[in-house]
């Protein structure tokens, strides 16, 4: 953009001027690209073509790769009913996974990439209490789809009951923040 100053007419612009529009256009451009889906594209080509990136997908499975540790994905192959579903998690081993203590869940759908929280109980079988999609879907700006699927006060305090792990916590969390308090 600082050709523009360069050219027959460019003294016109000033180098504030120029600056902003730069800006602007870069938010707008990025803002569409992601709106998209692009940010995702761009992601895959350089975790495929760049040897020290790390994206984005291999964190994921890093992360949700742990069944020991209570953290499991992959994608469906195989629903069982209503309370049973067959996942293949990143390393292709096949884990059964019980999802009759997930509470206000969606039908489950073969094919889709999915992440469970819970508890490992068998060799090769799981007892989730959620499951969640892996990903957002192309194109959802900044947590649509959850600002959507808030919580009712008797869910969250039904949601605080059934995990008072969470309750310990947020009750760690405000003694060692105490001026969060002062803002009630």
């Amino acid at each position: 953009m600082w050709g523009i100053r360069k050219t027959k007419k460019g003294y016109r612009f000033s180098i504030h001027a120029i600056l902003m529009t730069n800006i602007v256009l870069s938010i707008l451009l990025g803002g569409l690209v992601y709106g998209v889906g692009g940010a995702e594209q761009f992601e895959k080509v350089f975790a495929e073509n760049a040897p020290m990136y790390v994206g984005m997908e291999h964190r994921m499975k890093e992360m949700w790769g742990q069944p020991e540790e209570g953290r499991l994905a992959g994608t469906i192959i195989e629903v069982q009913g209503e309370d049973i579903i067959v996942l293949d998690d990143f390393s292709h081993q096949q884990w059964v996974v019980d999802v009759t203590a997930v509470p206000k869940r969606r039908p489950f759908e073969e094919g889709k990439k999915v992440k469970v929280l819970g508890e490992k109980t068998g060799e090769h079988t799981f007892t989730a209490n959620m499951v969640r999609p892996l990903m957002r879907r192309k194109g959802q700006f900044f947590g649509e789809e959850e600002r959507k699927q808030r919580r009712t006060p008797e869910e969250r305090e039904q949601f605080m009951k059934d995990h008072p792990e969470i309750q310990e916590m947020r009750k760690r969390f405000l003694i060692e923040h105490p001026e969060l308090m002062e803002r009630r």
